[in-house]
């Protein structure tokens, strides 16, 4: 069993998805076939990033205005792997979940790595609890459209609009 944790990355019963890490693990797997694929979509990789900066873009020039964006440090450079929104509050972060699930929008969270078993005795760590609690991961992937995201965009602006969420716009921390 111990075995197949760690081949596994740690990840418990509920998987990738969940982020269930339930030991420390290792990924040492890349079959022959997966070596072919990941040869041909090194080729790919720059118009793969650029079309992801692009859905970024979107979601930035759509939400700026009525959320905080996760800030990109000037020297640096994103794939957007992911695209996080900040909210003020951690209630609010939670209703406006529930909102997007409602209308058909999975969002996620990333859970801070201190929080699962093999991690419980390091920390405290005050910036990543504070991510947590105010961030929001919002779909993007290559297949994205520009008309999903901006319904995503839209639904979001509706949440907070429904809520009476404008008036905090801005009070968010730089963490």
């Amino acid at each position: 069993k111990h075995c197949h944790d760690i081949i596994n990355q740690g990840y418990g019963t509920k998987g990738y998805s969940a982020h269930d890490h339930i030991a420390k693990g290792y990924n040492w797997r890349l079959p022959s076939i997966q070596a072919a694929i990941g040869c041909t979509q090194i080729k790919k990789l720059k118009e793969l990033v650029r079309k992801r900066r692009e859905k970024a873009r979107i979601y930035i020039d759509a939400l700026q205005d009525y959320v905080e964006i996760h800030q990109i440090p000037d020297e640096c450079s994103s794939s957007y792997y992911s695209f996080l929104i900040m909210l003020p509050q951690k209630v609010i972060r939670d209703k406006l979940m529930s909102y997007l699930k409602e209308n058909g929008i999975e969002t996620k969270l990333w859970i801070p790595v201190h929080r699962y078993p093999p991690y419980l005795d390091y920390g405290p760590f005050p910036n990543a609890e504070y991510i947590h609690d105010h961030h929001l991961r919002l779909p993007i992937h290559n297949l994205l459209s520009e008309n999903e995201i901006s319904f995503v965009a839209e639904t979001i602006v509706d949440g907070l609009k429904k809520f009476h969420w404008m008036s905090w716009i801005g009070q968010v921390s730089n963490y």
